[in-house]
């Protein structure tokens, strides 16, 4: 394999390139979700695709598939994949529909568990928000099933009720504060169309405020 020469002008493909190119959007198989850098090394990267799922570049030999004997490789969303803060060992990403749950693991990509299948199996899984420190505390949005909430590393789940109806796009957890957290919610309609918009929580997702300011609309 020839060396990839980088530019600081222009984006250059360093893989893993698509499996299938045709069709729309929802068509294209191995498509980049997400990448998650491990923050102690810049050499090491992990990528998420959709029905791709999660590659590692391994120098040598390069890009190295990591979960294809799982039952989903399906990522979507906005944030699916994360490296914690705190233990660069540890490897997190959601997945969705058959199969659907948090992939977890503790040994950099060598071994996975899917954990909570039983719970989100079918279920549109879209982003895994955790705590800098405590790698026991995680949040995930589920799309229309809402915002989850775990405390024991991914094992159970509980699902945080203060929020209205809706589909649950996006989900971040506050750099500045690890008490706050932020989500997106769209889909609502009719009369619940108010309801759309981004919410804040400040108190690890116990309840949450609608923010003002932002345009109003069915999206």
């Amino acid at each position: 394999m020839s060396p990839v020469t980088l530019s600081t002008s222009k984006w250059t493909p360093i893989g893993p390139a698509p499996i299938e190119t045709a069709g729309g959007l929802g068509a294209i198989s191995g498509r980049i979700e997400a990448a998650a850098p491990d923050l102690t090394d810049p050499t090491v990267l992990y990528v998420a695709g959709n029905n791709g799922g999660v590659w590692k570049n391994i120098n040598p030999p390069g890009w190295v598939p990591l979960t294809d004997y799982m039952p989903s490789l399906s990522f979507g969303g906005y944030h699916p994949l994360v490296v914690h803060p705190s233990n660069h060992d540890l490897i997190l990403g959601v997945v969705s529909g058959q199969g659907a749950g948090l992939l977890k693991s503790v040994n950099a990509g060598v071994t996975w568990q899917l954990l909570a299948n039983s719970q989100f199996d079918q279920q549109g899984l879209g982003s895994v928000a955790v705590h800098p420190t405590n790698t026991d505390l995680m949040y995930i949005s589920a799309g229309w099933f809402g915002v989850w909430k775990s405390t024991d590393g991914g094992n159970s789940w509980t699902k945080l009720a203060a929020l209205p109806g809706g589909n649950v796009t996006d989900l971040i957890l506050a750099k500045f504060n690890s008490n706050y957290l932020y989500v997106g919610v769209v889909g609502n309609s009719g009369a619940s169309q108010a309801q759309n918009g981004v919410y804040r929580s400040t108190d690890g997702g116990s309840t949450w405020q609608l923010l003002t300011g932002l345009p109003s609309g069915a999206a």
